[in-house]
C-alpha cells in the first residue's frame, strides 16, 4: 500500500512510514475512520502489510470538511476498502522477495452471494534493514564561538515480522439495511542491534574522551479492530441513516540495551510497556430539502492508556495515565445556485476532555478544550470538462496525550526527550483554488493553496551537560509562533499513445516558519514533485517508472533537507492469471536524509543512508470472477 500511496500526486511515504501531503503530515483514515492500526508507530508496518488489491480507492482530502474530525493540519488521506462488487468471488495470492533479506506474502479474496458480500487479507511480511548513519552535535556559547562538538558514527541492523489479518462484510437485512462489520488484527516482533562511535572534540579542536556504545533492543507490538455499522435508506433518494461503532486496542512493550565502552564505562538497559484502549461511536444523516442537501451528525470517541518505564537508571522510571474523551457534532448544507455553482458549507463543534496522572511523581492535569471549525467548499463549471473548485478548512493538531507528560525519557548517550505540560493545539487555516480539465481520460489539475498555523507545534532542542562534561541534547515539543506556506500545484495524467501513460506533478511552495529560541523566521522556497511512466511493450509485458521528489523543509529550529526515491519495475504475464515483476529501488541513490538544527548556542547534523539500490521478484496469482447478470 505505501508503494501505492507514493504513488498519488503530492503523497509521499518516508520509510518509518510518516505519510506528508505537500510536505505537511496527514491523517490516515480507513472507509471514513480513523484506524489505530494506522496510528503512530505503527503505520509503517501496517501500510507495508495492506495490500493494494485490499484497497478499491485513495481519496485526498487535502481541506476535510466538517464530517471528519478535525485532528491534523495536513488533511486526511482515506483508504476506502472494496465494497458493492457485482456476485462471485475473486482473489489473489502473492509473494513477494528483496536483495535486502526481505521477503513478504499475501492472500486477499472477495465474495459475493446473494445478500452477502465479505473481503479479507492474510498478510505476512519479513523486514531486514541495515542503516548506516552519523551526527555531528556543536554546542556555541552566546557568540557563535565553539564550545564542544560530539561527533558520531555507527550502523544498525534490524530484522522484524509482521503477520495481519483483515476483513470486512455488508449483509442486506431488507430492501432498506444494511449491516455491515470488520476485524483486523496485527503483530509485530522485531530485534535491532548496532554499534556507535563518539568522539568529543574541545573548543580548540582536541579529540579527547572517544567511546563506543553497543546497543541491542527489542519490541513487540499487537493490534486489534472490531467493528459494525447500520445503514438505513429512506423514502426519498438521498436519505440515509448510519450508525458505526469501532473498538480498538494496541499493546507495545519496547526493551533495549547500551553497553559504554572507552572514556565513557557504563550500563544502561530499560523497558518501555503501553496499553490504549479506543471507542469510538459514530451518527451520520444525509437527506435532501428540496434539491439541496442536509447532512449532520454526532461522534463520541474515547481512549485511554497506561505506560510504564522502567530500567537500570532509575531517575528514568515512570507511571504514566491517560483517558479522554472527544465529543463532537457537525452539519452541511449543499445549495446549487443555477446550473454554474454548487456551495457546500459547514461547521464542526469538538470538545475535549482530557485527564492525565504521572503516578510516579502524583501529578494529574485536566484539560478541558472546546472549538468550533467552520468549513466551505464551491465548484464552479465552465463546460462538462472543466470547473473552478474553492474551499476553507479551519483544522487542528492537539496535542498527543503524553506529549504533555513531562517524564525524561533516555534516548542514548546524546539524547533525551520530555513532555510539555504546557502545550496548546495548533490551529490552521487551509485554503485552496483549483482548475481541473478532464477530455478522453486525461486530467489536468492546477491548484494553489495556502496555510496558515497559529501556535506552531515546533520539536526544540537544547543542549545540557552531564557529570562527565558530555553534551546531552533534550528535546520537547513546543508552540513556536505563526508560520505560512502556499504555492501552486501542477498535475498531469495523461496517455500519450494507446502504449504509454504519463502521470507527473509539481510544487513549487513557499514557506515562513519562526525560529525556535529566536524573534526571527526563516523562509524557504522549495521544489518536490513526482513523475510516473507506464509503457506497454507486448501484450504480456509492461515496464514502470516511479520518480519522487520531496523538497527540503523548515522544522522550526532547521530544515530536512531534500531527497527522492525512484522505481523502475518490469511485469510479464506468466499465465493468463499469474503475473512476475521484478523491481529495481532506489537506483538513482537520492534517498539519504539530513536533519539539521540550527540555533544559537546548538547546531546538530544527523545524516541516514538507507541500503540502496534493491532488488526484488513477485510473483501474483489470481483466481476466480464475477457473474454477469441480464436483467
Amino acid at each position: 500500500m505505501a508503494d501505492a500511496l507514493n504513488k498519488v500526486p503530492g503523497v509521499a511515504v518516508d520509510p518509518s512510514g510518516n505519510v506528508t501531503l505537500r510536505g505537511r503530515a496527514v491523517e490516515v483514515y480507513i472507509d471514513g475512520h480513523p484506524s489505530l492500526i494506522l496510528a503512530g508507530d505503527n503505520r509503517g508496518a501496517a501500510l507495508r502489510a495492506m495490500p493494494s488489491r485490499y484497497i478499491s480507492s485513495i481519496e485526498v482530502i487535502s481541506t476535510p470538511g466538517a464530517q471528519f474530525g478535525s485532528q491534523g493540519s495536513g488533511g486526511i488521506i482515506n483508504l476506502v476498502t472494496s465494497h458493492g462488487l457485482p456476485e462471485g468471488h475473486f482473489g489473489t495470492v502473492s509473494a513477494k522477495v528483496m536483495s535486502t533479506g526481505s521477503y513478504n506474502a499475501n492472500g486477499f479474496l472477495n465474495w459475493h452471494v446473494g445478500k452477502l458480500t465479505a473481503s479479507g487479507f492474510l498478510f505476512y511480511n519479513r523486514t531486514v534493514a541495515d542503516l548506516p548513519s552519523s551526527q555531528s552535535v556543536a554546542t556555541r556559547d552566546a557568540g557563535g564561538r565553539p564550545l564542544q562538538t560530539t561527533e558520531s558514527h555507527g550502523v544498525s541492523h534490524s530484522a522484524a515480522g509482521s503477520p495481519n489479518a483483515s476483513g470486512n462484510f455488508e449483509y442486506e437485512l431488507g430492501p432498506d439495511d444494511r449491516l455491515r462489520g470488520q476485524a483486523g488484527f496485527m503483530q509485530m516482533k522485531s530485534r535491532s542491534g548496532g554499534m556507535t562511535g563518539y568522539t568529543v572534540h574541545s573548543a580548540g579542536g582536541l579529540a579527547e574522551n572517544p567511546y563506543t556504545d553497543e546497543n541491542a533492543g527489542q519490541a513487540n507490538m499487537d493490534s486489534g479492530t472490531l467493528g459494525l455499522g447500520w445503514t438505513h435508506y429512506g423514502k426519498k433518494p438521498d436519505e440515509t441513516l448510519k450508525i458505526d461503532g469501532i473498538l480498538s486496542r494496541r499493546q507495545n512493550d519496547f526493551s533495549f540495551q547500551d553497553q559504554y565502552s572507552g572514556g565513557q564505562q557504563s550500563f544502561n538497559a530499560a523497558q518501555n510497556r503501553s496499553e490504549t484502549r479506543t471507542a469510538d461511536i459514530t451518527v451520520d444523516y444525509n437527506t435532501s430539502v428540496g434539491n439541496d442537501q442536509l447532512s449532520t451528525g454526532l461522534q463520541l470517541t474515547q481512549d485511554e492508556e497506561t505506560a510504564r518505564n522502567s530500567g537500570t537508571m532509575a531517575a528514568f522510571d515512570s507511571a504514566f495515565d491517560y483517558k479522554q474523551t472527544l465529543s463532537a457534532a457537525y452539519i452541511t448544507y449543499q445549495k446549487e445556485f443555477g446550473d454554474k455553482w454548487t456551495v457546500l458549507a459547514g461547521l464542526r463543534s469538538e470538545t475535549l476532555v482530557l485527564d492525565t496522572n504521572l503516578i510516579s511523581s502524583q501529578t494529574t492535569g485536566h484539560v478541558t478544550d472546546t472549538r468550533l471549525n467552520p468549513s466551505f467548499f464551491a465548484t464552479y463549471v465552465i463546460s462538462p470538462k472543466a470547473r473552478w473548485r474553492f474551499s476553507y478548512a479551519h483544522r487542528l493538531q492537539r496535542p498527543q496525550p503524553r506529549d504533555l507528560n513531562p517524564y525524561v525519557a533516555y534516548i542514548d548517550a546524546t539524547h533525551l526527550s520530555s513532555g510539555n505540560p504546557h502545550l496548546r493545539p495548533q490551529e490552521t487555516g487551509a485554503y485552496e483554488a483549483s482548475y481541473e480539465y478532464t477530455d478522453q481520460g486525461n486530467n489536468y489539475t492546477v491548484r494553489g493553496f495556502y496555510n496558515r498555523d497559529e501556535h506552531l507545534i515546533t520539536a526544540a532542542s537544547t543542549a545540557e551537560t552531564d557529570s562527565a562534561g558530555n553534551t546531552i541534547i533534550r528535546t520537547m515539543a513546543v508552540n513556536s509562533g505563526t508560520a505560512m506556506s502556499g504555492g501552486v500545484e501542477v498535475n498531469a495524467n495523461r496517455r500519450l499513445s494507446s502504449k504509454l501513460y504519463l502521470n507527473a506533478d509539481i510544487t513549487l511552495q513557499t514557506m515562513q516558519v519562526p525560529d525556535f529560541g529566536r524573534s526571527s523566521s526563516h523562509t524557504l522556497t522549495a521544489i518536490g514533485g513526482s513523475f510516473g511512466l507506464g509503457y506497454t511493450l507486448t501484450a504480456k509485458d509492461s515496464i514502470n517508472f516511479n520518480f519522487n521528489q520531496i523538497g527540503k523543509r523548515l522544522t522550526g529550529q532547521g530544515y530536512m533537507s531534500s531527497f527522492a526515491f525512484d522505481t523502475l519495475s518490469w511485469s510479464h504475464s506468466v499465465a493468463p492469471k499469474v503475473q512476475m515483476t521484478v523491481s529495481v529501488t532506489n537506483m538513482l541513490r537520492m534517498n539519504k536524509m539530513s536533519f539539521v538544527t540550527d540555533q544559537t548556542t546548538l547546531r546538530s547534523v544527523s545524516v541516514t543512508s538507507p541500503q540502496s539500490p534493491t532488488l526484488s521478484i513477485s510473483l501474483n496469482r489470481s483466481f476466480g470472477g464475477f457473474v454477469s447478470r441480464k436483467d
